[in-house]
């Protein structure tokens, strides 16, 4: 089983919680881009201020538990952040093309 499995496997539970906690920062987003008339680079940075303020408690308590502590390698990180890394850059890029796709047309750009 490689690394990246190994690693994931043990923190299954962490992992799944902390996604879960992802996805309630869009809710958090969408209503001040909703409710403000602002810029929407400013909408976002307080939305993320916002976010910030609830989810840091939040995260806290995910990651309080230390039993089942994953224990890595600096060398082992960096092989594993080696492999992941292409995921997360498309991942970034579908979502510039998605904030892009709503600012053109939050603002009827074409």
């Amino acid at each position: 089983m490689s690394k990246v499995k190994t690693f994931f496997r043990e923190n299954a539970l962490k992992l799944l919680l902390y996604m879960g906690r992802w996805q309630l920062s869009s809710p958090i987003l969408a209503l001040v881009l909703y409710f403000f008339n602002w810029n929407i680079w400013i909408e976002t940075i307080v939305a993320n201020i916002i976010g910030s303020l609830i989810f840091f408690f939040v995260d806290a308590r995910i990651f309080k538990n230390n039993k089942n502590k994953a224990t890595m390698s600096d060398d082992d990180m960096l092989e594993t952040l080696k492999e992941i890394l292409p995921d997360i850059e498309d991942q970034m890029n579908n979502n510039a093309k998605n904030i892009a796709a709503r600012i053109r047309e939050k603002f009827e750009l074409k």
